[in-house]
């Protein structure tokens, strides 16, 4: 029971008690082979002690037999014929989504690279990256948005190309103009 104010009673030990840890006391015996260690406690007031977080590890790079050649949207070679056509048609399931609405182009680049080599060490195959339009939409120039070029650059070249076995606009149901489908190599291992 406890007194009021919220603090537990004072209890005092009984004869058996202390008997009973005086013989337990007596009986023990010092390890020899154990090293002690001295455990502190760290002070109220102390600042947390930093702790350092290493960088993610980035995948193991797909194993290839010579330098890949640069990919442009839409090129699908060394892709097998079903796959193709249901990557064409957008019939694949998506296993994850990127959204890059808002980003700059270089943090846009950052959150691509961190993506595509996440979602490779997750065996994901089937992505979807949206970029959205741009402030214009395609111009009559037929320039792309900033988004849109860096993210074709991006997966068509080096870092991300031995990951990427191809890539292309989306079907208008994913976002069309403002969107790409990326389809990762599988994990050999």
């Amino acid at each position: 029971m406890k007194k009021p104010g919220g603090k537990k009673p004072n209890r005092t030990v009984t004869p058996e008690e202390r008997a009973l840890w005086r013989d337990f006391t007596r009986s023990a015996k010092k390890l020899s082979h154990v090293k002690e260690e001295r455990v502190t406690t760290p002070l109220e007031n102390s600042p947390p002690p930093k702790i350092r977080i290493p960088a993610p590890v980035p995948a193991a790079e797909p194993k290839t037999s010579a330098l890949l050649p640069a990919l442009s949207a839409g090129k699908l070679t060394g892709v097998d014929g079903n796959l193709a056509v249901r990557f064409r048609k957008g019939q694949l399931p998506v296993e994850a989504k990127l959204d890059l609405h808002g980003h700059t182009r270089l943090s846009g680049e950052e959150a691509l690279q961190k993506f595509i080599l996440r979602c490779y060490d997750k065996n994901k195959r089937m992505l979807l990256v949206i970029t959205g339009r741009g402030q214009r939409g395609q111009r009559e120039d037929g320039q792309k948005g900033i988004l849109q070029q860096m993210v074709e650059n991006a997966l068509g070249e080096s870092p991300l190309r031995p990951y990427v076995l191809a890539f292309m606009q989306a079907q208008r149901k994913d976002g069309g103009e403002g969107a790409y489908y990326v389809l990762l190599r599988r994990q050999r291992n």
